[in-house]
């Protein structure tokens, strides 16, 4: 019999928190707590020292044999857990087990960071696309429009778009686009091409149209994915709707210009879900005279 490649069990927790942490905590965040995990494992380490000084057996003497005080054990243990040594003081008895541990979990706590800010560095931002506020429905095409940004300084390299629309309760899946690369600008892409007809006929509480892309920013690979419900998606008669309006295509983000257009309603434009109703009436309207 052939192994499965994939578990055949439920997972008891959760996958992938530790990187959906990592994506929204910044940089300010994730050197506090591995300052505060060191601060904690040196405090830690001078109050068993310090306790057990105060009960009449140190754990740590100078190189003249005499006891270390508080401000000398606040040294050693932070000259320790950074595996340092001076060779200023040095662990006896109990002491020596203390150091180590100490050391076992400094050394460790320094390659966690490094793996830490290695996978924060090589990571895709958050935002490497944005997407508008409103997908569009242009009754030319029949099909459905989706306009995001580039918001990096380069290029996305091999970038695939893929789409997908509930319809009447059924998933319509489309094969994804491939484009080799995208430049920092603004883009419109056509996407599921739906007959008016059928979203007249078929068009239920609940559709939505989604919308995901993945590629590269230089060695790293981003995703990002978005869902319109039906009063997010505007009906146009075409893209000139869109690509007229002053500035569209400027890649200046920053301007006022793009941020006024980006999520650009034309006026008069229905929703999609007011759309269909509207067709709905107007064909019960008819068939009632």
């Amino acid at each position: 019999m052939v192994d499965d490649f994939a578990s055949r069990d439920l997972p008891k927790h959760r996958t992938g928190l530790h990187l959906q942490w990592l994506a929204r905590s910044s940089w300010l965040r994730i050197a506090a707590y591995g300052l505060a995990l060191y601060v904690a494992i040196v405090l830690l380490s001078v109050a068993i020292e310090t306790i057990s000084l105060w009960r009449g057996c140190p754990l740590v003497v100078g190189s003249r044999g005499n006891s270390a005080g508080f401000w000398d054990l606040l040294y050693f243990n932070f000259i320790t857990i950074l595996t340092i040594g001076y060779g200023e003081f040095s662990p006896i008895h109990f002491g020596r087990f203390v150091s180590a541990c100490e050391a076992l979990l400094g050394t460790g706590l320094f390659g966690l960071m490094i793996s830490v800010v290695t996978a924060k560095m090589i990571a895709a931002p958050s935002n490497t696309v944005v997407f508008s506020k409103f997908a569009y429905y242009c009754r030319d095409r029949e099909g459905f429009l989706v306009v995001f940004v580039n918001t990096t300084r380069g290029l996305l390299m091999n970038v695939d778009i893929s789409s997908y629309f509930k319809l009447g309760g059924d998933w319509q899946v489309q094969a994804p686009i491939r484009t080799p690369f995208i430049g920092r600008s603004v883009w419109t892409f056509f996407m599921d091409k739906v007959p008016e007809g059928d979203l007249v006929a078929r068009l239920a509480d609940g559709d939505i149209f989604r919308c995901g892309l993945s590629g590269q920013v230089g060695g790293t690979t981003f995703s990002a994915a978005i869902q319109y419900p039906t009063d997010e998606i505007l009906v146009i008669p075409n893209r000139d709707e869109l690509t007229a309006f002053e500035g569209f295509l400027e890649t200046d983000l920053a301007s006022e210009k793009v941020a006024r257009m980006f999520h650009y309603r034309p006026n008069g434009a229905p929703t999609l879900a007011s759309f269909v109703s509207a067709r709905r009436a107007g064909a019960e309207t008819t068939s009632t005279k």
